[in-house]
């Protein structure tokens, strides 16, 4: 038995959840249920504008599992931590085990979420192309910049073309950095370095810029 609810969340966050068959299929939760599979009753609704949201009582058969999770907060994504399919099907094992079909999973999360889709193929074609072969470790290192003083404001630090952190020179060809997206950030340094992901967070003074680079495999001496 398993209760659940779909208020929304703030910044516009709406809770999702998939079910996870016997077998390992996965699809989409529907508050009508599934003959054979899982029975919902509505147990509570809160009339409330666009907060309106109902509590639902899941019963699920035998081997069936419920999975659920809210965006990430600070950049709205689903499964924000995670660059690759496979780090998404890490995610939801942790909670479910197995029997888990990948391909299943993947085909749902398409459906449902096309632009976690979109950063996910983005992200492992980006990988892909560093790799010489599948065996290759290519770092990820996350460039944290932002909250800056009124006077580093006042200096040009949203504008200015370049930031270095731990090693990793950034370049961009774009007015502000709260602007910035992967086409328009350069990595250079170290050569080769390619950016993942660019994620924006609320904050004092323009917030929070946080990039994802990845760095090509070190050569062996």
């Amino acid at each position: 038995m398993v209760t659940w609810n779909n208020k929304l969340q703030s910044r516009g966050r709406k809770p999702v959840a998939i079910i996870i068959g016997a077998d390992g299929s996965v699809a989409e939760f529907r508050t009508s249920g599934v003959m054979g599979q899982y029975a919902v009753h509505e147990v509570d609704h809160e009339k409330c504008g666009k907060w309106s949201n109902s509590t639902y009582r899941i019963t699920l058969g035998e081997g069936v599992r419920f999975y659920t999770w809210t965006p990430d907060f600070d950049t709205g994504k689903s499964f924000a931590g995670c660059e690759t399919w496979s780090d998404v099907y890490a995610e939801v094992f942790q909670s479910v085990g197995l029997p888990l079909d990948r391909g299943s999973l993947m085909a749902c999360l398409r459906a449902m979420k096309p632009g976690l889709a979109e950063r996910l193929d983005q992200s492992e074609a980006i990988l892909a192309s560093l790799r010489n072969n599948d065996d290759d470790d290519v770092e990820i290192v996350t460039v944290n910049f932002g909250n800056p003083t009124n006077r580093q404001i006042s200096d040009g630090y949203w504008t200015r073309d370049e930031i270095e952190f731990n090693g990793v020179s950034l370049r961009k060809t774009c007015d502000y950095w709260q602007s910035a997206t992967i086409e328009t950030v350069q990595v250079v340094e170290p050569e080769g370095g390619r950016v993942l992901s660019i994620d924006r967070q609320r904050g004092h003074h323009g917030g929070y810029v946080s990039i994802k680079v990845a760095l090509p495999p070190k050569e062996e001496q």
